[in-house]
């Protein structure tokens, strides 16, 4: 007998043809609702079908109505004459009868008979129904339940199995073959779908008062034989029979019940067994599992660890006069011996869970370490290289200032006429601008620090070279004397004291021009005097006249500081001097002379202050 879960499962049965009876029998009690289609069905049996038009739901009595009135009614079966037996009380049976199990019976609406169920040993025998002149179908009749919760329990249903419907247990009163109950002696009030064998029967000879008048009692679940006519009990499962279609004894039933036990009693030892092996045997696959992971942070940790190291060996020779910090040289050999003390492998597993956790923490604390030196090596190698560009930055700044200092001093040569002597200031410019760029921001010039400090160092040469162009340019112009002539009134002014109107005897005495010769910041100016003759103020020379008055005087002298150059004139006598000043448009290196002026006074030999010149003396 199948158990079916749910009423889907029951109705996709009905549509098998192949369902067997025992199954229909299980669906109509279970599942009530589907009664019309187990009527419907073609394994449906005679007994099945009284079962149904005294319990189902008015649609499946409709349907049993319907299939009996398309299919002839079965033939009666005999009632075999050694079945039956006088009325009387039901005797106890010759062997105790298998156990039966009752489920128990919804509230009836009147008070029903108790019926002779097993296992109670002697059941009170109930009175037996008035007598029917001949053989009829005994029905009994079941409370029934509202239809909210209307149940129909199997005959012998237990508590313990109020929820699993099971097969009546057969009944015999001799050992016969079929199953008979004395009709006089009691009448079961069945609790699933009986029919009974008198229905199925051909009358007998009866008595007057019909004492020997029986009906065999039939199950809803018994199972009918096309052929002969005749039926066997079925029982609450057909795992309960043997092959002979006999019920299995209770030897048979204690040995499957020991085995089922023993099964049982192994299982709970294995549970036991493993519940005490596994959770060990759990932790140290735990333990092997961490000590994997571990070892393999600590394998790549030494591998960062060993490139570190490759990386920093060069870095670490680096002497001290290359780096602008030797102190950092010093801090990355102490950070070399520490990282090499640190190189190694894990070891071997172990073999106890302790043993393999304790080698865990073990390589998880080296591995700490190994990470934490190896940091410290690149930092350290980083400042080594940093310093290496700082002083390489350092350097480059020192020549840096010279390079402006020199711009400064020969800004003059940006606006020279002479293109060479422009384009070689023009040059130094440019030297500036990209050393203060590299200065500035070392990065600029790549990643790599040897690159950097390469490039660096490789514009020092280039930047020195356009310093000494520069001050070789300034050089030459400072070694280079330029003249000037200075004529008229606008350009040369005289004082009284060089020039004057003869009132204090002798002739009077002017500036006809003034040349003036600057070499770098050296000036020298040379007058023209004229007294009566006229005189070439180019030349100096007296053009008409005879007071022999021909040529420049002596060199006026000094030194340029800014826009002008104080020249001094000292006799040949050196007992005095006058002095005078010469004007340039700017303070350039080759700014123009504009014009040359003597003053009023004249300065003492003996260096004791300004005079006044007499008679050719300054007094």
């Amino acid at each position: 007998m199948t158990y079916f879960a749910d009423e889907t499962t029951a109705a996709a049965a009905l549509r098998d043809p192949a369902t067997s009876r025992a199954d229909l029998m299980s669906i109509a009690y279970a599942y009530p609702a589907l009664g019309a289609e187990v009527a419907r069905h073609p394994s449906a049996y005679p007994g099945l079908l009284d079962w149904l038009e005294q319990f189902g739901t008015p649609k499946a009595r409709a349907e049993v109505a319907a299939v009996r009135a398309d299919t002839p009614p079965p033939l009666y079966r005999p009632v075999r004459q050694d079945a039956i037996v006088t009325p009387t009380v039901m005797a106890p049976p010759a062997q105790p009868l298998p156990p039966r199990v009752t489920m128990p019976a919804p509230v009836a609406a009147a008070p029903v008979a108790a019926a002779p169920v097993m296992p109670t040993p002697t059941p009170a025998p109930a009175p037996m129904p008035a007598a029917s002149p001949a053989p009829s179908r005994v029905v009994p009749t079941v409370p029934v339940m509202p239809a909210s919760s209307r149940t129909i329990p199997l005959p012998t249903q237990t508590a313990a199995a109020a929820d699993a419907p099971t097969a009546p247990i057969p009944v015999q009163t001799a050992p016969v073959a079929e199953t008979v109950v004395p009709l006089a002696a009691a009448v079961v009030p069945p609790a699933a779908p009986v029919v009974s064998e008198a229905a199925h029967t051909a009358p007998v000879a009866q008595d007057a008062a019909q004492a020997t008048q029986t009906a065999e009692y039939v199950s809803p679940f018994d199972e009918y034989s096309d052929e002969t006519g005749s039926h066997k009990t079925a029982a609450a499962s057909e795992d309960d029979y043997g092959d002979d279609g006999k019920p299995w004894s209770r030897a048979k039933k204690a040995v499957v019940i020991a085995v089922a036990a023993v099964i049982v009693v192994a299982a709970i030892v294995l549970g036991v067994v493993f519940g005490m092996v596994l959770p060990g045997q759990r932790a140290l696959s735990d333990a092997k599992a961490s000590f994997t992971t571990a070892a393999q942070k600590f394998n790549d940790a030494q591998t960062a660890l060993a490139a570190g190291i490759q990386a920093a060996g060069p870095v670490a020779s680096t002497a001290s006069s290359d780096v602008n910090d030797p102190t950092t040289v010093t801090t990355l050999q102490t950070a070399l011996t520490t990282a090499q003390s640190l190189v190694g492998v894990p070891a071997s597993m172990a073999s106890t869970t302790s043993a393999i956790n304790q080698q865990v923490t073990d390589l998880n604390n080296h591995t700490t370490d190994v990470t934490n030196a190896t940091q410290t090596l690149q930092s350290a190698v980083d400042a080594v290289q940093q310093s290496r560009v700082d002083l390489a930055v350092a350097n480059l700044k020192t020549i840096l200032t010279d390079a402006q200092s020199v711009s400064d001093s020969a800004n003059w040569m940006s606006t020279s006429k002479d293109k060479t002597t422009a384009a070689t200031f023009q040059a130094l410019q440019d030297q500036i601008t990209q050393v203060t760029a590299a200065t500035t921001n070392p990065a600029s010039l790549g990643t790599d620090t040897d690159t950097i400090v390469t490039d660096l160092q490789n514009m020092v040469a280039p930047l020195q070279s356009a310093i000494d162009d520069v001050n070789a340019a300034n050089t030459k112009y400072n070694n280079t004397p330029v003249t000037t002539l200075l004529t008229g009134a606008d350009q040369v002014t005289c004082g009284v004291n060089v020039c004057y109107n003869g009132t204090g005897g002798g002739d009077p005495l002017s500036v006809a021009s003034v040349q003036v010769t600057v070499t770098g910041s050296k000036v020298v100016a040379k007058l023209c005097f004229m007294s009566t003759d006229q005189v070439d103020p180019t030349t100096c020379k007296v053009v008409n006249g005879t007071d022999g008055n021909n040529g420049w005087s002596e060199n006026w002298t000094g030194t340029r500081s800014g826009t002008t150059a104080k020249v001094i004139s000292i006799t040949k006598d050196k007992a005095d001097f006058s002095w005078g000043t010469v004007t340039f448009d700017s303070s350039a290196p080759n700014a123009k002379v504009i014009s040359f002026t003597t003053a009023d006074n004249c300065e003492k030999s003996d260096g004791s202050g300004d005079g006044q010149l007499v008679n050719g003396s300054c007094q």
